[in-house]
């Protein structure tokens, strides 16, 4: 019977010590792939497309992160800055997985979300950099939404080991840039 009533009492202080854990300490999301799917389709586009501001598109994902004002950080294995310039930019990076595999998730992302990408430039994936690979690419993306301006998408990925993984910017095509 003690053994019952302790054990009730471990799991009610466990159960509300969890519901009392703050916003910055929960775990978040569960992988590079939904990471990058994540600051896509969710902070990116978010900010850029619905307009909203980037702490509305990030949510509880993520926290303000100090390095960088106004940029956050979203939850991870490891903190992985998302912000908006001044220009309206959105620019993201991972520290870690796959590059060449992450490259693959941003342009699924951004096809999920309904945009069709079009390669503007592209490195090709042995582009170099002090011996190690990397590849750098810019897209036009479109999409079928009444009133919508093209995005431009540049890409740098590596899949080697002490280069960034991933690093994406994504605009409006005010220029434009992307052919008709």
């Amino acid at each position: 019977m003690k053994c019952a009533l302790l054990a009730a009492l471990v799991l009610a202080s466990a159960s509300g010590a969890a519901a009392a854990t703050p916003d910055r300490l929960r775990p978040g999301l569960s992988s590079t792939r939904d990471m990058t799917r994540f600051a896509v389709g969710r902070a990116c586009l978010g900010v850029i497309v619905e307009g909203r501001s980037l702490e509305a598109a990030v949510g509880k994902s993520g926290f303000p992160w100090k390095p960088t004002p106004g940029a956050f950080a979203l939850f991870g294995r490891t903190p992985n800055e998302v912000r908006i310039d001044a220009r309206g930019q959105c620019y993201f990076r991972l520290k870690d997985g796959d590059g060449a595999a992450l490259r693959l998730e941003v342009l699924g992302a951004l096809a999920d979300a309904g945009y069709r990408t079009e390669p503007q430039f592209d490195s090709g994936p042995d582009g170099r950099s002090g011996g190690k690979r990397y590849r750098q690419e810019t897209h036009c993306a479109r999409t079928d939404a009444p009133d919508a301006r093209p995005l431009m998408v540049l890409i740098s990925s590596s899949p080697d080991r002490g280069m960034t993984p991933l690093q994406v910017s994504l605009w409006r095509d005010r220029d434009g840039k992307c052919p008709a």
